[in-house]
């Protein structure tokens, strides 16, 4: 769902329109233990430089391991927690 939150700068500007997309942390969760090792859950999260990292070293199998991590760590925090550090 996206979230879009317009905001006035003084007079005379125009409104900056900021949009927030929520993020699902089960589909998190899913991406990152069964498709880490390409990057996929970062890429879903916004973050496509650490995706394009994931995806150049997959290969070594390293990125699965710490993927399958990220996707415990995932499914550990709250919602709401989840919610505040990557929407």
């Amino acid at each position: 769902m996206i979230h879009a939150k317009t905001e006035k700068r003084g007079i005379g500007h125009s409104p900056i329109i900021a949009c927030k997309t929520r993020r699902n942390r089960l589909v998190t969760v899913f991406l990152a233990i069964f498709f880490g090792d390409l990057g996929l859950h970062k890429f879903y999260l916004g973050k496509a430089m650490w995706g394009l990292v994931y995806l150049f070293f997959f290969w070594s199998f390293i990125p699965m391991v710490i993927g399958i991590i990220e996707g415990i760590i995932y499914l550990l925090m709250s919602d709401k927690e989840f919610e505040n550090k990557y929407s």
